[in-house]
């Protein structure tokens, strides 16, 4: 027979048992809505180029895709994604999750400022996370933590060379 003490911490321990449980399961869902704390642009995450129809992959689906993991080439004329003026590269995401970093990568052989406005969406609202008329090379955006369901890359003004943005890669991620 258990005394009153024995009965008292085994129900201690039970309710910790419970408690403990309950975190992890919150701790690996929260992971899972983050993306697992990786790139969820990566190309095996299944982001969308939603916009193909009317951006141009320089290099084809293999070297022009703007979510490829390995940068094979990029050169004048092949290895990024581009549209021109008044146009926008949107990529929507498989899922939604809770971001707060995109970094893109500009094509940046040659002394080029891009003129352009970085968007996320979710439930079809637009937030501006970074607006410029002189963006170039590699570009990290830290925002507030917030569920996305797209990104959205509107061509403001091209560079000074051409009326392009061109757009070598992209990734999005929760960073700690």
């Amino acid at each position: 027979m258990l005394n009153t003490n024995q009965v008292y911490y085994k129900l201690l321990f039970l309710n910790l048992l419970l408690i403990l449980g309950n975190s992890c399961q919150k701790s690996k869902l929260k992971s899972i809505i983050r993306g697992n704390y990786q790139n969820v642009l990566s190309q095996s995450k299944g982001p969308l180029l939603v916009t193909r129809s009317s951006n141009s992959l320089e290099g084809g689906q293999k070297n022009g895709l703007l979510f490829r993991d390995q940068i094979y080439m990029v050169t004048t004329s092949t290895g990024f994604t581009y549209c021109y003026i008044d146009k926008s590269i949107i990529i929507t995401l498989i899922q939604v999750y809770e971001l707060n970093t995109f970094t893109f990568w500009l094509w940046d052989r040659g002394a080029r400022q891009y003129s352009l406005i970085v968007y996320t969406s979710f439930k079809d609202k637009e937030k501006v996370i970074f607006d410029s008329t002189v963006a170039t090379g590699i570009i990290k955006i830290k925002f507030s933590n917030q569920h996305i369901q797209s990104f959205r890359i509107y061509n403001r003004n091209g560079n000074e060379i051409t009326d392009r943005i061109n757009l070598i890669k992209v990734e999005a991620y929760f960073r700690l």
